[in-house]
């Protein structure tokens, strides 16, 4: 178990979670009843979803030293990724590309 990759990790997942949760407490009745309807959405279920489960499998399986671990959360995010794009198709062709390059260039960073 890397101990450097760990603390990175709860640093890393830790900030997020503090931010978010700061964000929300601080939101008034309106906004976050519109924040609570946007989560349950099918799309963000389907899309954010997989990708940050993915990216947390992985670096979970990073810090643990576990290959499949991390194939695993590669390949959940290969998928949400794919799903996204093809979503993104529809709207904005521009930005379709440059989410693609982002998920590989994050796979490929998993990977390494």
């Amino acid at each position: 178990m890397d101990v450097e990759l760990l603390i990175t990790l709860l640093i890393l997942w830790g900030v997020i979670m503090l931010t978010v949760s700061k964000k929300y407490r601080t939101m008034d009745k309106e906004s976050r009843k519109e924040a609570r309807s946007v989560i349950g959405t099918k799309r963000f279920i389907t899309t954010t979803v997989p990708l940050l489960l993915g990216m947390f499998v992985s670096l979970l399986g990073k810090v643990a030293g576990m290959n499949i671990v991390i194939l695993i959360g590669a390949g959940v995010i290969g998928m949400a990724g794919i799903y996204t794009a093809v979503t993104m198709w529809r709207n904005n062709k521009r930005n379709m590309m440059l989410f693609s390059l982002f998920v590989m260039l994050s796979i490929l960073l998993l990977l390494l």
